[in-house]
């Protein structure tokens, strides 16, 4: 979970799953968790065995890094 705070005043949490379903081998993905909302908001999906994440403070950017494929994939965030 990497929490980001926000100027508006609700933090948002986000939160990297390697996989949706492991018995079936489903994708990941990328949610998005506010302090206001009851339910997530899917960010990036499908992603193929996300293992690491980090935010980029300046731009706001966040990289995803994928271990099968070996791409680091860019997302920016709102």
């Amino acid at each position: 979970m990497l929490p980001v705070k926000q100027r508006r005043g609700a933090d948002h949490f986000f939160v990297l799953e390697f996989s949706t379903n492991q018995l079936q081998g489903a994708p990941g993905r990328l949610s998005r968790y506010s302090n206001f909302a009851s339910l997530p908001v899917v960010i990036t999906d499908p992603l193929v065995t996300p293992t690491s994440r980090a935010r980029d403070a300046a731009t706001g950017e966040l990289f995803i890094t994928e271990i099968r494929t070996g791409k680091i994939i860019r997302v920016q965030l709102q």
